[in-house]
């Protein structure tokens, strides 16, 4: 065998084996996968755990005798067919390391296709485990199950990603989204980016208690860039630092985008400190008047998110 033949041999792929319990032949029928591997299991097991299954063994048999194990033919390859019975059967030890999508497909057979509902509580676990790197994958696997209250889990989550920024690959899971489901996920995602951004708005009567808005009471202590520090003005009226509303310009182009963003990050900081810089009393009381802005701030947000409904028709 020369090198190119032995290069050759390695890269076949080798023909997938059952394991235990599936390569037992001491058992009463047989699913052969659409690639023909043969999965031995038992017609009690099958039947107590699938209607379908049930409704198959029920059906008149052709005339004249039968196999003591008959074939059943099944249009899932071996590698899936084998996770699918291992996520279920009694004494098959379960595949742990799938994939977000390899679940998906696991749970398409066997609950929308095998109507095996007993694994549903565990197969909610399992698809929860997903739900921090992938919210928008779990929130189309939740609607295509119609589990409504891990949807809503997942598009909550989703809340702390630019989901409408449209800057990153196609995600394979779309693919499997209903058009309606995604369209509310991306509308529950929008308004919720505006009633973050709601929270930003002050009132009249709160201007008192803005950060930095004690500067402007007593220009002799203000000596920012040597003029002092400018006020954003309304009606010819004092309204609040600049320094201040350049901080609220930042925080609302984040939240419009990401609305369960963090607020108190190091970009806005050093952007406080950036504009503050020269006067006593911004640049000390007023950058601690910020952390007690930023504290209250992210509450409301929380408060305003929690009053927005995500649409499902299921």
């Amino acid at each position: 065998m020369n090198d190119e033949d032995a290069e050759s041999d390695l890269s076949v792929t080798p023909p997938f084996l059952p394991s235990t319990p599936f390569n037992n032949p001491d058992t009463d029928v047989i699913l052969r996968s659409s690639d023909g591997v043969d999965f031995h299991v038992h017609r009690l097991v099958l039947s107590l755990a699938s209607g379908l299954f049930k409704q198959m063994f029920l059906l008149p048999q052709p005339p004249g005798p039968q196999p003591s194990s008959p074939t059943i033919p099944i249009s899932e390859p071996a590698v899936l067919l084998d996770r699918v019975l291992r996520f279920w059967y009694p004494g098959a030890e379960t595949v742990v390391d799938t994939t977000l999508d390899e679940l998906r497909d696991i749970l398409e057979v066997i609950i929308i296709k095998y109507d095996i509902q007993f694994v549903v509580p565990s197969a909610q676990i399992r698809l929860r485990t997903y739900i921090f790197e992938d919210p928008v994958g779990v929130f189309i696997v939740a609607c295509r199950q119609e589990w409504k209250e891990l949807a809503e889990e997942a598009a909550k989550r989703s809340l702390a990603f630019p989901i409408r920024a449209f800057d990153s690959p196609f995600p394979a899971a779309l693919n499997y989204a209903s058009t309606r489901a995604y369209y509310s996920f991306l509308s529950y995602h929008a308004a919720c980016g505006r009633a973050a951004t709601m929270a930003l708005q002050v009132e009249d009567d709160d201007l008192s208690d803005l950060p930095g808005f004690g500067c402007g009471s007593d220009t002799t202590i203000c000596t920012a860039d040597s003029r002092g520090c400018e006020f954003y003005k309304n009606d010819d009226q004092d309204v609040m630092p600049t320094w201040f509303s350049a901080c609220l310009r930042l925080l609302a182009a984040t939240l419009s985008a990401v609305p369960a963003a963090a607020v108190d990050t190091g970009e806005l900081r050093a952007l406080a400190r950036k504009q503050t810089k020269g006067c006593e009393y911004c640049s000390g009381q007023g950058l601690e008047e910020l952390t007690t802005y930023l504290v209250s701030l992210k509450k409301t947000i929380d408060e305003n998110i929690d009053e927005v409904e995500l649409k499902l028709d299921f």
